[in-house]
Order: structure tokens, then sequence, then C-alpha cells
């Protein structure tokens, strides 16, 4: 998320591009990056744990 809060002001202030719901896509995909490439994260939610 850090990364597309950084891209996101260059590409509209110094790039003049519009906002588009492209950057929000792109967020949206590298979180899914970290949640399957840390399983840290993914142990931590389970379906054992959602019972308790």
């Amino acid at each position: 998320m850090v990364l597309s809060n950084l891209f996101v002001p260059f590409a509209v202030f110094y790039m003049h591009q519009p906002l588009k719901l492209h950057y929000l896509r792109a967020a949206l995909c590298l979180l899914g990056a970290v949640y399957f490439v840390l399983p840290r994260l993914r142990a931590r939610v389970t379906p054992h744990t959602l019972a308790q």
C-alpha cells in the first residue's frame, strides 16, 4: 500500500495524469500479493481462529 501511496501523488501531480480506478485495483493487487507471500498473515486468520 505504501508503494501506491507514493505512486498516486507522483502520477497525478507531477505527470498530470487523472486519478483512475486502475490505481485502486493496483493497490488491491499489491495487498493480495503481500497476503499470499507472507505466510504469517495467513496463519493469523484461519477457520480455527475465526471459530473462537
